[in-house]
């Protein structure tokens, strides 16, 4: 079974990216690099996209973290 993504939770809870964008309040261009490892979000950006997903800090920091090591 593969890990969950960034990308899974935030079609789980948003369908779209752009509609989580929109819930961020961030550009959909922004959210999409975030989501494909072109940008790594700032703490705080990290915190909104927990608390938007509904889920605690450390397992969306954790997502940003495994993406980071499999480059």
């Amino acid at each position: 079974m593969k890990e969950a993504t960034i990308l899974d939770y935030i079609l789980e809870k948003y369908g779209s990216q752009s509609a989580c964008a929109s819930a961020l309040g961030w550009p959909r261009q922004k959210l999409n690099r975030i989501v494909h490892g072109q940008t790594m979000p700032s703490l705080e950006d990290t915190q909104l996209l927990a608390e938007k997903l509904n889920e605690p800090i450390e397992i969306i920091a954790d997502l940003f973290l495994v993406q980071t090591s499999r480059k």
